[in-house]
């Protein structure tokens, strides 16, 4: 999984699964590289083709954490099943879901040209 950060915002790209097997690993690995000043998290699961209940529980996990930072989690450019899962849980209403990739220009709706989420 790559992860990086942009001023207050961590970006991860998991790959594969988000399920029972591997998520408590992949939360552990996310949580390190948040630090006590990021306020946002984009979690881009492009490369994600299945989630299960425990997959979504760790993305609410961290959208309270954004939030009880002042701050606020985003979803991009989940697949279609993971999309469906969300929408079916209506956490798509809970949470930023973005459909589409970011644009070259480095910002979409919701994120300025630092790269600092502002919604």
């Amino acid at each position: 999984m790559v992860i990086h950060r942009k001023h207050d915002t961590v970006f991860a790209y998991p790959e594969g699964e988000i399920s029972f097997l591997n998520m408590e690993e992949m939360k552990r690995e996310i949580m390190r590289q948040i630090l006590d000043s990021d306020k946002h998290l984009v979690m881009n699961l492009q490369k994600v083709d299945f989630m299960d209940s425990t997959g979504l529980g760790m993305l609410l996990v961290f959208l309270k954490m954004m939030r009880n930072r002042g701050g606020d989690m985003v979803v991009e450019c989940p697949q279609l099943g993971v999309q469906k899962l969300l929408e079916m849980t209506r956490l798509d209403r809970m949470m930023k879901v973005i459909k589409s990739e970011e644009p070259a220009t480095g910002e979409w709706d919701g994120f300025n040209a630092r790269g600092m989420y502002t919604q």
